[in-house]
């Protein structure tokens, strides 16, 4: 590890709990008067298929797990209650100090290195909010793109780039010079081409005792010259699921917002619920 001093991170929260919002939340994406949420009909139908739980347990057991923690940083801020020009940085982060239990204690204030994947040449966190400012302690955020990492099991994720990003949680600086966030809300749009690679990249990383020669889905159809008879493995089980369920999957992914206009939907919406407790970033992992 390489340890910086702690000041380079600004002000930082780990995002503790992670829930799918229900249908109604959060955000209007499609200004059709109504909060979009279709994440949560696909997830709460793809997810027991494949891990046998829910999504709000799987999203549980990852951030405890802690194999790869989101940090929230906030910079730019002089006043906590109103500020009309904050910065807001997503982070995936490493443990510091090899005891990821600490961390999730809201009694003691948890120490991560930033993965420096996440960061630019020059350090700058790659995944930001630039358009935030805070009203009454709570800080609203937008972006037109951003990147995330979604996780797929205790140790293994894909990277999603959501459009129209928008961000709300309620903000407070705690006595040590973390931030306590609470009533967070993510909303955005994934669009199918994204959903379709990521599935890819996941069979192709992961899930060569399929012996697939294109890929899992090809031009959105499902691959059918696999065989998972060769998936015997501990992670490759996942793989045999995957490929023997991409038909029921395809038919439960079902897309909710039409982005261009002409009259196919092709993009999912996205609502998620959080909170997260103080933390310090205290350097870049190597």
């Amino acid at each position: 590890y390489c340890l910086e001093p702690s000041g380079v991170f600004g002000s930082t929260s780990f995002v503790n709990e992670v829930t799918l919002g229900a249908s109604n939340c959060c955000f209007d994406l499609d200004e059709d008067g109504l909060a979009d949420n279709g994440l949560e009909a696909i997830l709460t139908n793809i997810i027991p298929l494949l891990q046998n739980t829910t999504p709000d347990e799987a999203a549980k057991e990852f951030v405890e797990e802690g194999s790869a923690p989101i940090l929230i940083q906030f910079d730019k801020v002089d006043d906590w209650e109103d500020d009309l020009d904050v910065v807001v940085h997503f982070i995936v982060g490493a443990d510091a100090d090899d005891d990821f239990s600490d961390n999730l204690s809201k009694d003691i204030l948890g120490v991560f290195l930033a993965n420096p994947e996440y960061l630019d040449e020059s350090g700058q966190p790659r995944m930001t909010l630039k358009s935030a400012v805070i009203t009454g302690g709570l800080v609203r955020a937008q972006t037109e793109k951003l990147e995330a990492y979604v996780p797929i099991d205790d140790s293994l994720g894909v990277q999603l780039v959501m459009e129209q990003v928008v961000a709300e949680v309620n903000v407070s600086l705690d006595g040590q010079g973390g931030v306590v966030m609470s009533g967070g809300k993510l909303g955005g749009l994934i669009r199918d081409s994204v959903i379709h690679g990521a599935l890819n990249a996941y069979i192709e990383s992961t899930c060569s005792c399929l012996g697939l020669s294109q890929g899992l889905l090809v031009d959105g159809e499902c691959a059918t010259d696999g065989n998972n008879e060769n998936c015997n493995g501990v992670d490759e089980d996942t793989c045999g699921v995957v490929y023997g369920s991409c038909e029921l999957a395809l038919t439960l992914l079902q897309f909710d917002v039409d982005t261009d206009g002409d009259g196919f939907k092709d993009a999912v919406s996205v609502g998620i619920e959080f909170a997260g407790i103080p933390a310090l970033i205290a350097g870049v992992a190597q």
